[in-house]
């Protein structure tokens, strides 16, 4: 079985499976650039209500509010809110490839809400899943592990503009506090990027501390690439708040 016949088994009538085969596909292409692990980093549920999906997760080994952090969104006007699920270590489903880290979202007041039920007949909606590439650590500090991977994961966008022939995507880095304050990093970014890119790419402090660095594939936003490294959070508050302005959930 597939894993997304696999995942549509545990959630029945949901829309948007078929971002895991686009998923999948780009990974398979992208393989040969970069090193993809076998397991997605994330993926954003949108329902009508938590425990539609809180329950299936569950009972595939994820702790539901697993980072005790409320994340809050606004796409086009809509105010939802979501809670972070984690795929436990031992958990038989991370061989499938399940995602280790769920977004479940619910809207946050009633216009949302009417959305969701207009968009999708109230059914759950997959909204975006992330391919994770692996740069482990070396014993570095975080600013040298930084200045390593950081032009790594820009030349790796690169890659998927040229896989997918979209235009190079905005990339969201949320990083430790010492790296945004280093004058070092802030000089090679600016190298790196030759200064053309000042507004495609957001600096945002990694709350909790650790690497998160992401962009979407295109501009559907149905499949984002990640790196991930040292992170107690599943996601970014700050981030996260900033990132749905720029996406819709009924694309």
């Amino acid at each position: 079985m597939s894993f997304a016949d696999e995942f549509k088994r545990h959630f029945d009538n949901v829309d948007g499976v078929q971002w895991i085969e686009e998923a999948e596909a780009l990974a398979a292409r992208l393989a040969a650039h970069a090193t993809i692990e076998s397991t997605f980093d994330h993926a954003l549920l949108v329902g009508d209500r938590f425990l539609s999906m809180a329950g299936p997760l569950e009972e595939l080994g994820y702790a539901v509010g697993s980072d005790e952090t409320l994340y809050l969104g606004e796409v086009e006007g809509l105010r939802y809110y979501g809670i972070s699920a984690t795929l436990a270590p031992q958990a038989a489903a991370r061989a499938r490839g399940w995602f280790e880290h769920v977004l479940i979202s619910q809207p946050a007041h009633q216009p949302a809400w009417d959305h969701i039920q207009k968009s999708y007949g109230g059914r759950t909606v997959l909204h975006h899943v992330a391919l994770t590439v692996s740069i482990p650590g070396r014993g570095e500090s975080d600013e040298d592990y930084a200045l390593r991977v950081v032009p790594e994961f820009l030349r790796v966008r690169e890659r998927v503009g040229e896989i997918t022939g979209a235009p190079l995507q905005k990339v969201t880095m949320s990083l430790p506090a010492a790296v945004l304050a280093s004058e070092r990093f802030t000089a090679a970014l600016r190298d790196w990027t030759q200064g053309r890119e000042s507004t495609s790419i957001a600096l945002e402090e990694m709350k909790g501390g650790g690497f998160f660095l992401q962009f979407a594939s295109t501009d559907s936003y149905r499949v984002e690439v990640v790196l991930r490294h040292g992170t107690v959070l599943g996601f970014n508050p700050a981030a996260q708040t900033k990132l749905s302005r720029d996406v819709s959930y009924s694309g």
